[in-house]
């Protein structure tokens, strides 16, 4: 056998689809694989710190596990989109920073491979109107066989609760089960405006909603067929609205 040891520095780079650059580690190779310890370096336009473990062998599975902090909420969104094809993701009108740490696995370039478990924290700010909302929220992840199984994830937008859990999936068909709670009903509308989508029909209609309000729904994807593109992928939302009070213009 063999061993080189030595620093190393990656002006830019990619693992499983996650572009980083500026990368600085200690670098380990031997007849067996290529370790990667004290990594620090720039992703999706914030920090990440970790470790990295490639081995030489094919269909060995490779290993990443690390920290990351301040990560752009927008690019984070742009790679869930590139890998899972839901581009409902390239609408949600949110802007802020990603914090936490996880661990992954993956098998070459498949993506159906990937395993692991992520925590994050998200604080932000709604977009698209005048008068945005702070955002909180949490999330646990775990992964296996390319499908993203969401334990826990609590967001708290004002007065509005939003709890989801369910899977996505690389392969299209995903399901995310979601509770919407608000002591300030009037604070949906405001969030509402904040989709591009969602305005003309709140211009026209002219909907109220005053009071206590709930939501309980069901994210649907999938493919239509097997040999559908990433986006070909159909999504629907299904659910009920309680409201203490909801009505239209001139209702």
């Amino acid at each position: 056998g063999y061993k080189v040891e030595a620093d190393a520095r990656l002006k830019e780079g990619e693992i499983a689809g996650v572009a980083f650059a500026g990368a600085t580690a200690k670098a380990l190779y031997d007849n067996t694989a290529l370790n990667l310890t004290g990594i620090e370096s720039s992703v999706f336009g914030g920090r990440g710190e970790g470790e990295f473990l490639l081995p030489i062998a094919s269909g060995v599975a490779s290993r990443a596990k690390g920290k990351f902090s301040n990560l752009q909420t927008s690019e984070v969104l742009t790679y869930v989109v590139s890998q899972s094809g839901l581009k409902i993701f390239e609408k949600i009108p949110v802007a802020g920073l990603v914090s936490g740490e996880g661990e992954i696995g993956f098998t070459g370039a498949n993506p159906e491979s990937i395993g692991g478990n992520v925590i994050a924290r998200f604080e932000g700010r709604t977009t698209g109107t005048s008068d945005q909302l702070p955002i909180a929220g949490d999330a646990v992840i775990t992964a296996s066989g390319g499908v993203f199984n969401f334990d826990k994830l609590e967001i708290l937008a004002g007065q509005t609760k939003i709890d989801a859990v369910g899977n996505l999936s690389v392969t299209g068909d995903s399901e995310l089960r979601i509770k919407l709670s608000s002591k300030q009903a009037e604070q949906l509308l405001q969030i509402a405006r904040s989709f591009e989508d969602a305005r003309p029909y709140i211009a026209e209609y002219e909907p109220q909603i005053i009071g206590d309000a709930e939501f309980e729904g069901i994210l649907r994807s999938r493919k239509p067929n097997q040999s559908a593109g990433p986006g070909e992928i159909e999504t629907t939302l299904e659910g009920s609205v309680n409201a203490s009070t909801i009505g239209l213009r001139d209702a």
